[in-house]
């Protein structure tokens, strides 16, 4: 499992806090795209179900993992109590920047009234700043602002710049609140990490969320619009 015994341990506390205390759980995970998001949440889904007892469905199915369907709502209510749901921004591309904006806040209003399911609930965005106000002030719990980081290497006598995907740093829920009440930056993270990949540790799983994810893009990319009937 790579994650750090940081993010272990605080990941560790908050499924008690599900599981022991009836609590929902919302996490973020904030950052461009191609930064590592989706493996990320996929290991932090993997801790939270074989380490913390929070259930997770693990087959090619991965039931558990939505891209901002709008049947969303009727969907968590299939889903087990005291589990684990990821969020993730396959529909992203295919919207604009306000139109997402519109559909992240609707689809988390929605989820509000499910906090008696005891979920926790990952969700992938580029900028958690899209989310509404509300939610970043009453609903986040943690925050991940996951990025890239510069590396220099030679290639072919050059010396070239490649991006590492997998650094995140952690923001407990006051520097959330404080950042967007005062609209300012969110201040010092509590603490940084580095993830490893995904894919290589577990590569079945790796190859059900992207055969999930491809379903889920070519369905949208070639869905016929609806005629008017005017």
């Amino acid at each position: 499992m790579d994650l750090d015994n940081n993010l272990k341990g605080n990941l560790d506390n908050f499924a008690y806090n599900v599981k022991k205390h009836n609590w929902d759980w919302l996490h973020i995970n904030s950052g461009m795209e191609r930064s590592g998001k989706s493996g990320f949440s996929l290991f932090m889904a993997r801790f939270l179900s074989e380490e913390c007892g929070l259930k997770f469905d693990w087959s090619p199915d991965l039931k558990n993992v939505f891209f901002f369907e709008k049947n969303l709502a009727a969907k968590m209510m299939k889903i087990s109590d005291k589990s684990v749901v990821l969020l993730d921004e396959g529909g992203e591309m295919l919207m604009s920047r306000r139109a997402m904006e519109k559909e992240v806040v609707n689809i988390i209003q929605t989820l509000m009234i499910y906090g008696s399911k005891n979920i926790f609930l990952i969700i992938n965005i580029p900028d958690w700043r899209w989310l509404d106000k509300y939610v970043r002030e009453s609903r986040i719990r943690s925050l991940c602002v996951v990025r890239t980081r510069p590396r220099f290497v030679l290639d072919e006598g050059k010396r070239r710049v490649i991006r590492e995907r997998g650094y995140y740093s952690f923001y407990a829920r006051q520097p959330v609140v404080t950042a967007s009440r005062e609209d300012s930056e969110l201040g010092k993270a509590g603490f940084r990490g580095r993830f490893g990949n995904f894919a290589r540790a577990y590569p079945r799983e790796w190859e059900c969320y992207s055969a999930k994810k491809t379903a889920f893009l070519e369905n949208k990319i070639f869905e016929t619009p609806k005629k008017s009937k005017n």
